[in-house]
Parts: C-alpha cells; structure tokens; sequence
C-alpha cells in the first residue's frame, strides 16, 4: 500500500520538478547550433539581434510553444545568451572581406603560389637577402563600423563579407627581407 501511495505521489509531479520547462529539445537546440557553424563558415555572421529573431522564427514555424517577445518577434537576451555559453560561442569584431579576397584565397591557390616560389628558388638559388615580403595595408576614407558577431570560441581569424568599397583607399606598403633590410615605397 505504501508503495503504491509513493508511486501515485511521484507520477502527479513532472519530471522537471516544477523548474522552467525548456522552449526546444536537444535536437533543436542541436540544429540551431549547426546553423550557426554554417552561417559562420560561409563568412555571414549574424549579431545577437539577428540570431534572437532567426530563434524567434524557428519556435514559431515548428509551432512550438515559446515564452519569447511576440511584440518584437526575438528571443530574450537571457535565452541568447545562455545558447552561447551552452555551446561555447562568443561574440567577435569579424574582419571585413570582399567576396573577391574570399574566392581566391583557398587551398589550391596557395598550393600554386607556393610550388611556383620553390621552383624559382631552386632555379635562381636565391639567398635570404634577395626575396623580401611585402605587406600591404588599406584605410579607407569611409568610416564603417562592423557589429560584433556570434562565432565559434577559439576562432582565429573572425571574417563577414561587405559590401564592395566606397569612397577612397589610402594604402601603405612595406617591404623587408630575411636580413633585415626594409626598402621604403
């Protein structure tokens, strides 16, 4: 009898306890986070606004019951937040990179410029104080100002496409080889 009593007792609860009930499942949560890696890898990035309402959309499209701002159509900062610590992602500054930039600059371009650069070496037997790098930086007269961006934790080099440029480019230029010498432009 009192085995049955305790068990009557326990199933009226639910699992949860009475704590807060979680707005998406595991494998929700899972898609979401996936969405991210993708959107971050195809160098668009979003802002935590743009993420709160894609969270906003996703629970509305499945018709799954939410707690979120209907009036603004987002998510609340809390669960935004907490979704970047549970799965380990931080808000970043990205870089801006021209569609242009990203196109060329992938495995087999590299791969080429560096094989061609080991021929000529051994051809020309080159010694350090004849092949210099050069590096090229550019300002623009445009002030522009990236918002921060949801990103992996650990991520190096933090990258959104812009638009093309507008307005004038200053550019600096330094050369220096392996010994030291700078040659000024």
């Amino acid at each position: 009898m009192l085995k049955t009593m305790i068990g009557l007792y326990f199933q009226e609860f639910p699992c949860n306890a009475g704590r807060f009930k979680s707005t998406f499942s595991d494998v929700e949560l899972e898609e979401l986070r996936q969405y991210i890696i993708n959107i971050d890898k195809r160098a668009f990035g979003l802002t935590k606004k743009q993420f709160s309402r894609i969270i906003y959309d996703f629970a509305e499209k499945r018709h799954i019951s939410h707690r979120f701002n209907i009036k603004k159509k987002k998510a609340g900062r809390h669960f935004v937040e907490w979704f970047m610590w549970k799965y380990n992602f931080s808000l970043r500054k990205p870089e801006s990179t021209s569609i242009a930039r990203l196109m060329g600059f992938n495995r087999q371009s590299v791969s080429n410029f560096f094989n061609a650069l080991k021929e000529l070496k051994e051809k020309y037997n080159f010694q350090p104080n004849q092949i210099y790098n050069i590096d090229e930086t550019g300002v623009s007269t445009v002030a522009t100002k990236n918002p921060r961006i949801i990103t992996p934790k650990g991520k190096r080099r933090v990258i959104k496409i812009s638009s093309a440029e507008r307005g004038t480019n200053v550019t600096a230029v330094c050369a220096m080889n392996a010994s030291g010498t700078f040659i000024p432009f």
